[in-house]
């Protein structure tokens, strides 16, 4: 009889591997089968920052690894005890080909996090203009302040990218 926690431990063991850079994707996913095979739930999340396996996926990097978890039913607009959702940690890291994945299969490009900033503003604060440019051929919204009442121009601005992706002169810093 297997213990009473083993499907949270299960969860625990397929969040971690989905957060391990160092695994292979093809290790990775053996993980992610086993413990769901167990009876880990995909969406659990951790219990202090609330964050999934596919917020750890997507901080990660591993495209084929997000795309495991959205065929085992993992959510795209799941948010984190921050709002973040896991198009908010690619936008902030960089990770254009997981945004498109997540965009793809139904993820808000101005889904908002609980100071309201937008996948754009994370893109833009980090400077990571290619993750910009797709951003706002999904049309994301430039004008979207946040709760410190920032534009993603000026979070590029105070990145020093007049441009963050966008074509030159789109936005301008200064007069």
């Amino acid at each position: 009889m297997a213990p009473k926690n083993s499907r949270a431990q299960a969860w625990a063991d397929m969040y971690e591997a989905c957060k391990a850079p160092s695994m292979s994707d093809s290790s990775t996913e053996a993980v992610i089968q086993r413990c769901l095979e167990i009876g880990a739930n995909v969406n659990w999340y951790t219990q202090e920052e609330k964050d999934t396996a596919l917020h750890a996926a997507s901080a990660c990097g591993s495209r084929h690894i997000v795309q495991v978890l959205l065929e085992k039913g993992a959510l795209t607009e799941k948010a984190n005890a921050d709002g973040v959702t896991p198009l908010h940690v690619a936008s902030r890291d960089g990770h254009v080909n997981i945004m498109r994945l997540l965009l793809a299969k139904g993820a808000v490009v101005d889904s908002e996090n609980k100071w309201d900033g937008t996948p754009l503003h994370d893109a833009c604060e980090y400077g990571h203009p290619d993750a910009v440019k797709v951003l706002l051929d999904q049309g994301a919204d430039i004008e979207k302040e946040d709760g410190y009442k920032k534009t993603p121009l000026l979070y590029a601005c105070e990145e020093g990218d007049t441009n963050c992706g966008g074509p030159p002169g789109l936005w301008r810093c200064s007069d």
